[in-house]
């Protein structure tokens, strides 16, 4: 099977099995994509607005790249959206890329290969590449990155932006390469409107009207002097920030090993505080100039830098299945099976969707290719589909009729999860905090018949527990814990129940006016919505709750001091 390889700005490239699509699916699909990319450059480049951030605009460029590897049949001239369009001026210099590490072993081969090299790092600052030209001293031309060898002009705006000096104290020719970025210090909330500080960047130097003080914002990191007449980066650097370029001054580092290059990766990925620009991942380069001239370059990178890049929190993968989990209060969950991704040092295989609307609404189906990203530091979720499988495959969603916060109080094979889910609120923190019962082995109790109603699990005979794998220290402990269940707080013991609707503060409230479940039955409704500050109604369900036989069976069990 051909594959669709696909690079996500992640310390691994991954590979997708490419879709089996016929070549008038695979050709409305690589359209439709196309057509998608080319909207938000209208809106982008045009309109200055934007309704995705730049990592998922990357993605979606990367992953229209990739499926073109798969159907290069269908490539047309004009098929692939270009972002190169206006590209008016030469460079003086070609403006090539950096080779990228994908993990440590590429960190590691670079640095043997360096050997007693001095070796240089700097933060691979998020912004716009630009080329500088100065003659004699002044500055006399300014061009985007483009395609490498010929970017657009944005010299009319440069000359709006303060912090890039326009007449050198040397009449000298200087061509820098570097970084046009946005000060965060500076831009504080006044990117509103925009998705993120390169967005700022790149939306005002497109503009046929200059906006002065956006231009007061953007500031200018130089990473690369053509051609220079020292011997060193360091020396370099030096020189430049006495020309008005300060920042490489500040933040270029010696480094020596790979725990040093970790150690720094790491306080820019998480810096303890602010900094003054954007950043994606660090840059490792040669400090001597001769060498970087003996290691030379390829068509695309030069040989003697390398480009480490933080985790990616967002990712392309491929649905693999989609299959449903029903919790205790009976929702139902879709939860989609993907090809891994390796995300914020995480590997993720699956994804909640947290409701079965999300699945209806984007009519999601096994084969569709998504965008999944990450949420704080490990909860992955769906963000978008970017492709439709050709071919959806139906789907059987559980009927939601049959699950409520009331329903699965004993075992069927239609309840099997809903009852488990129960189990597992019944022995957690949350309830009785029964010890070294996990989800493992309460699906062998359920799976083996041992447990098909709740208060089975605390009449549990030593055989099933020594089978389970318990120690006889274990089972002693166990047997000890379920002994005192009657003395364990009323409150913990409702909790434990899982009467509907009874968050902590209802059951806190019922502990107060009620000392055990005996008192709690024989209370009117309408008494139990004063002291709970509820509605007749619900006060209605929950002694109604009570006296469903297998709670009160439950019941009984945790409270034999009571009957």
């Amino acid at each position: 099977m051909r594959l669709l390889l696909l690079s996500l700005f992640s310390p691994i490239v991954f590979a997708l099995p490419c879709p089996q699509w016929s070549p008038a699916q695979a050709s409305a699909k690589l359209a439709e994509l196309s057509q998608e990319i080319r909207s938000h450059d209208n809106l982008y480049f045009n309109h200055h607005k934007t309704v995705i951030s730049d990592a998922d605009y990357d993605l979606l460029r990367q992953h229209l790249t990739a499926l073109h590897e798969c159907f290069p049949s269908l490539l047309e001239s004009d098929a692939f959206p270009s972002t190169t369009k206006n590209l008016n001026s030469m460079h003086q210099a070609g403006m090539i890329s950096l080779n990228k590490a994908y993990d440590e072993r590429s960190i590691i081969d670079f640095l043997q290969k360096a050997a007693t090299e001095p070796l240089l790092l700097q933060p691979k600052i998020d912004g716009i590449a630009i080329e500088l030209v100065y003659k004699k001293g002044l500055l006399i031309a300014a061009l985007t990155r483009g395609d490498g060898q010929k970017g657009k002009n944005i010299f009319p705006q440069m000359q709006h932006v303060s912090a890039i000096p326009k007449q050198l104290h040397q009449k000298e020719n200087i061509i820098l390469h570097g970084e046009l970025f946005a000060r965060l210090d500076k831009l504080k909330n006044k990117h509103h409107g925009y998705t993120s500080a390169r967005h700022f960047v790149a939306a005002h130097i497109h503009r046929q009207e200059t906006d002065s003080d956006a231009m007061d914002q953007l500031d200018f990191f130089p990473w690369e002097w053509i051609d220079s007449p020292y011997q060193t980066e360091r020396q370099n650097i030096s020189a430049l920030a006495e020309k008005g370029f300060s920042w490489p001054s500040l933040y270029t580092y010696t480094i020596d090993s790979l725990e040093s290059i970790q150690s720094l990766r790491q306080t820019f990925y998480k810096p303890s505080e602010p900094v003054p620009f954007l950043m994606d991942g660090i840059v490792i380069k040669l400090n001597n100039l001769n060498t970087r001239k003996q290691w030379g370059a390829n068509q695309v990178a030069p040989r003697w830098a390398l480009a480490w890049k933080f985790p990616a929190i967002s990712a392309v993968t491929i649905i693999k299945n989609i299959t449903f989990t029903i919790g205790r209060t009976g929702a139902i969950t879709p939860i989609l099976t993907i090809e891994a991704r390796r995300l914020g040092g995480l590997t993720i295989a699956s994804v909640s969707l947290g409701s079965v609307a999300i699945l209806k609404d984007n009519s999601l189906s096994v084969g569709d290719h998504i965008m999944i990203e990450l949420k704080g530091q490990a909860t992955p979720v769906f963000k978008r589909v970017l492709i439709q499988h050709p071919k959806s495959t139906p789907i059987t969603i559980p009927d939601q009729k049959l699950y409520n916060n009331v329903s699965c109080l004993s075992w069927s094979i239609s309840c099997h999860q809903q009852f488990l889910a129960r189990l597992r609120w019944l022995t957690n923190s949350n309830g009785l905090n029964l010890p070294f019962l996990t989800t493992t082995h309460l699906n062998k109790l359920v799976h083996s018949g041992q447990i098909t109603a709740l208060d089975q699990l605390l009449s549990l005979p030593n055989e099933s527990l020594i089978n389970l794998g318990f120690s006889p220290t274990k089972v002693a402990r166990f047997n000890q814990v379920i002994t005192g269940l009657a003395t364990l707080p009323f409150e913990q013991r409702l909790i434990a129940i899982s009467p509907p609707g009874i968050s902590k503060h209802k059951a806190r409230l019922i502990a107060k006016h009620y000392k055990d479940f005996q008192q709690l039955k024989k209370t009117s409704a309408h008494e139990l919505g004063l002291y709970t500050n509820s509605s007749d109604a619900f006060s209605l369900k929950l002694l109604d709750f009570l006296e469903r036989p297998e709670i009160s069976s439950l019941i009984k069990s945790l409270s034999t001091n009571e009957y």
